[in-house]
């Protein structure tokens, strides 16, 4: 069974039993997702695209546009937060613009994320890591 099958299962809400396992996810430092972060958003990026194309008609049926067009804001906003925390803050920029396109179908504090963002990408300043480091200090033991 492939990931599209299973999501298509997913989507129209169909019970099935799996007799394998459909994933495997472990972290480690030297793991690919730690090191590769930005191909595999890319890749997702790519493959929702994909489906989207292929299943738009389905999609709309089950009303759920609404939430396909959330994926951008969400993978464009992760990519744009690695490129600025990579000092790479123009290319941050351009993706986190293009976050901005779903910001009507996203909730208010990822909203807020993705203007904090914005902002970090404007003036070069890695201000997300920079409040998770008071967040930290604020709540340790």
């Amino acid at each position: 069974m492939t990931i599209e099958n299973y999501t298509l299962i997913h989507i129209y809400r169909i019970d099935v039993t799996l007799s394998e396992i459909l994933g495997y996810w472990r972290r480690h430092p030297l793991s690919i997702t730690m090191n590769r972060n930005e191909e595999i958003f890319e890749g997702f990026l790519r493959y929702c695209d994909e489906f989207v194309e292929t299943y738009y008609v389905d999609l709309r049926k089950l009303n759920l546009t609404r939430h396909v067009e959330k994926r951008g804001a969400i993978a464009y906003l992760s990519l744009g937060l690695m490129k600025i925390s990579n000092k790479d803050y123009n290319v941050g920029k351009k993706l986190i613009k293009e976050s901005l396109k779903g910001m009507t179908v996203v909730n208010w504090p990822f909203k807020i994320r993705i203007i904090i963002a914005l902002f970090s990408a404007y003036f070069h300043f890695d201000l997300p890591r920079f409040l998770m480091k008071i967040r930290n200090f604020l709540y340790q033991k």
